[in-house]
């Protein structure tokens, strides 16, 4: 089934994700810490908007006709938490000088899983 036109901007959101997690998966030693910058920056003026677009506006259309426990949102909205939980540590690395690349890596691994979910199987398509 084709995504519905006003899902579009989610659909560019997740292409732009999957290529700063391209980014971090591909990057050199040296390049840690401006692509964590770049990961926050991102987060900051992206993300945020989009998984808030999600919980105010998408989930509550979808729980309308599934409810409010069905999976597909549960597992959503964790990981929504998840990836603000991680964004949080590798600010808190940035700021103390710790290292991050272990950080970085896992929080490339959560977002390129969380989009991949979404596009593939869930509400973006009904």
């Amino acid at each position: 089934m084709k995504r519905h036109p006003s899902l579009h901007g989610l659909t560019v959101d997740h292409h732009h994700t999957l290529g700063l997690v391209v980014r971090i998966n591909r990057s050199r030693p040296e390049e840690v810490e401006s692509l964590a910058r770049l990961l926050l920056l991102t987060y900051e003026q992206a993300m945020l908007h989009h998984f808030r677009g999600e919980e105010e506006v998408l989930l509550p259309a979808f729980a309308a006709k599934v409810g409010d426990d069905h999976p597909l949102i549960v597992r959503t909205l964790t990981e929504h938490i998840r990836i603000h939980r991680l964004a949080d540590e590798v600010r808190k690395a940035l700021q103390s000088g710790a290292v991050i690349e272990k950080l970085l890596t896992e929080i490339a691994q959560t977002l390129e899983a969380h989009v991949r979910f979404e596009g593939k199987r869930t509400f973006h398509r009904h």
